[in-house]
């Protein structure tokens, strides 16, 4: 048989096979999202819990998470600030879900003055930035967390391994960031180090 009259048949295996691959990730045939409590996130090293922010869902915008928490938290030197940590069952970033952070503080009114890259203990990859409105200057240390995969650490190469691993294709995904007033904010390093806690914490609450 002529090679080349199996091409059309292998393309459309292949078309049919990927599309119910995609059907089945996409209603949670396989994978199925785990949605984290929340609730039992303990304290992040450096950075300590205060007490939960009441916050009413409908200002969360069309697409909301199916769980966030948004808190009160204390510095190593008592300094307030706050944290949000937002769970979506399946990310849509050309829906908003997660919503950017920094396209978020511009519609709150404030301009981004710095953006960087830190790294964790660990070699998470965090946005670091500082946004000033009229009234306050703030220190914002953020990032995007998806099962089994280190923030930062997302490429194809990454993408195919995880397809051998008890995550695999999992599309549920956390977005956090933890925010203090620029003038006597904990160090990057100390934000850092607490990113880390809370990035571990979230792993073993959505296995």
């Amino acid at each position: 048989m002529n090679i080349l009259s199996l091409l059309p048949k292998i393309a459309w295996t292949s078309l049919l096979l990927g599309g119910a691959m995609s059907l089945m990730t996409d209603t949670g045939w396989m994978n199925t999202p785990v949605t984290p409590d929340l609730s039992q996130l303990e304290d992040f090293g450096p950075v300590k819990r205060n007490y939960e922010i009441e916050v009413d869902p409908a200002i969360l915008g069309d697409f909301p998470p199916e769980r966030f928490t948004f808190q009160s938290i204390a510095g190593p030197d008592g300094q307030e600030g706050r944290m949000y940590i937002a769970y979506y069952k399946r990310g849509r970033r050309w829906s908003g879900r997660p919503h950017d952070v920094n396209v978020c503080y511009r519609s709150m009114g404030f301009k981004e003055l710095d953006a960087k890259v830190l790294k964790s203990t660990e070699g998470a990859e965090l946005w670091s930035r500082v946004f000033q409105s009229e009234t306050r200057t703030v220190r914002v240390v953020h990032w995007l967390q998806r099962p089994g995969i280190l923030p930062g650490a997302e490429s194809p190469l990454t993408s195919l391994k995880m397809m051998a691993t008890p995550e695999g294709v999992r599309q549920d995904i956390s977005s956090a960031y933890f925010e203090f007033d620029l003038e006597g904010a904990p160090s990057e390093e100390q934000l850092a180090e607490s990113a880390q806690v809370v990035i571990n914490q979230l792993e073993d609450l959505w296995k």
